[in-house]
């Protein structure tokens, strides 16, 4: 199965996240994939496909390092893309967090224990708004980002299922945060 582990957010920055992709429509033409609201969430890994016995071990190696990860807050960030301005991967960025750091290190190592062998490239806290989009005539930087915050108390491992509709996300596994310091 096709997986990922991800953050959640809340109702308030994804109807926010929604007001900055209708902007971006306005100027690019309608061109590229734009991620359906009900799908926005941060990615911690992106996994691949692995069987369920690997989804298994990761929830449990995750739930065992849980009472070690106290519940903190990220908050919304900019604008930016990855790739060309005519083809981008548009996505909106959090605030720099030490503790995001330290559950991308629990996570990392928790995968790696797993036996799960993924592409762990250096990590980009994003959240991702659309595929293949043409921002060529949108002035990223004109756009508000309110600096809205969203709880970080749980981590979602995913099954993903790739449709000609679109990708459509069903939760596995939720591992709850119970320190009181992380």
């Amino acid at each position: 199965m096709r997986a990922f582990l991800a953050l959640n957010l809340t109702d308030e920055v994804v109807e926010h996240l929604e007001d900055i992709q209708t902007q971006v429509k306005l100027t690019n033409r309608g061109k590229g994939t734009w991620s359906h609201p009900e799908n926005f969430h941060m990615s911690l890994a992106f996994l691949g496909d692995i069987s369920r016995d690997q989804a298994d071990i990761l929830a449990r190696l995750l739930a065992v390092q849980a009472d070690k990860i106290a519940p903190f807050t990220l908050t919304l960030d900019k604008l930016g893309y990855f790739g060309f301005e005519h083809e981008s991967t548009l996505w909106c960025s959090v605030r720099p967090d030490n503790n995001l750091k330290a559950l991308v290190s629990t996570v990392y190592k928790a995968v790696h224990d797993s036996r799960i062998h993924f592409e762990s490239k250096p990590f980009k806290a994003h959240i991702t708004l659309g595929r293949k989009i043409n921002i060529m005539n949108c002035q990223l930087n004109s756009i508000e980002v309110k600096p809205l915050s969203f709880p970080v108390n749980e981590v979602t491992l995913y099954q993903s299922t790739l449709t000609p509709d679109g990708p459509i996300y069903r939760e596995m596994y939720s591992v709850q945060f119970t320190s009181k310091t992380l």
